[in-house]
């Protein structure tokens, strides 16, 4: 099942940078040819430019290593489409929230993704699409035009180390903490909870000015920095951010 994107813009919406992409639905293989001049149905798409940077966090994807970037676009491209609710990612043991680690949890989600999209792949239309959406307010900063839309991604998403290493204690945080709360042990998140009381807000992007590494520190895990939960691994794990930049790494998926 090939995932066509026929055009991405780069957009501050609601002080948020965006990417509003439209994305060809794939057809079925019963579907009826299509009448002569009639489109195919396309979604609208709106992703946080900032999502990439998480995936790459959450899924220990190091995206200077070869492949990175093409496993962070398949997760984001294919992944949604799984139809999974929020119950049965919850009772996934390989689901993120789950999973020892984000590698063990890529290495998952990409044999679900690849068996569901069997021969197909993600593809790039360059220019401008005929279903262009306006998001009222937004304004438009750059779009894909003639560049194929998937690399104006890669070129114009932020890809921060600080900024990652930042998301990577959060992330490793609420993992921490789910678990705690799922073996019972309330009183060992109830600090976290409390602690969580002192993140800064974020701030206005208007200006399309990105909030530095510190900010993010407190706006996500607030100050001084979290306190160990008793009884449970609080160490980082093991992650591509802890390696030199694009040096390889396991990116097999399970059989």
């Amino acid at each position: 099942m090939d995932v066509v994107v026929h055009h991405v813009e780069l957009s501050l919406w609601n002080g948020v940078p965006v990417f509003v992409s439209t994305i060809e639905m794939p057809r079925r293989i019963n579907d009826p040819p299509l009448a002569e001049g009639e489109l195919p149905l396309a979604e609208i798409r709106v992703t946080p430019t900032e999502l990439f940077e998480s995936l790459a966090v959450e899924y220990d994807i190091d995206p200077d290593a070869p492949g990175g970037w093409d496993e962070l676009l398949e997760i984001w491209a294919y992944a949604y489409r799984l139809g999974e609710s929020s119950e049965e990612q919850l009772a996934d043991p390989d689901f993120l929230i789950n999973a020892p680690t984000g590698a063990h949890a890529r290495k998952a989600r990409l044999r679900k993704i690849r068996k569901f999209r069997g021969a197909g792949r993600l593809r790039g239309l360059p220019g401008r699409s005929e279903r262009r959406l306006l998001l009222g307010d937004a304004q438009g900063l750059e779009n894909s035009a003639e560049e194929d839309p998937i690399e104006f991604i890669r070129r114009t998403a932020p890809m921060s180390r600080p900024h990652m290493r930042v998301k990577a204690a959060h992330v490793h945080r609420e993992r921490m903490k789910m678990r705690a709360l799922r073996a019972g042990r309330q009183s060992a998140a109830q600090g976290v909870y409390e602690h969580e009381e002192g993140q800064a807000p974020r701030r206005d992007m208007r200006l399309y000015q990105r909030e530095t590494p510190e900010e993010l520190e407190a706006m996500l895990l607030g100050h001084p920095p979290v306190p160990p939960m008793p009884g449970f691994e609080n160490r980082e794990p093991p992650s591509f951010l802890s390696r030199g930049a694009g040096a390889p790494s396991d990116t097999g998926v399970y059989e």
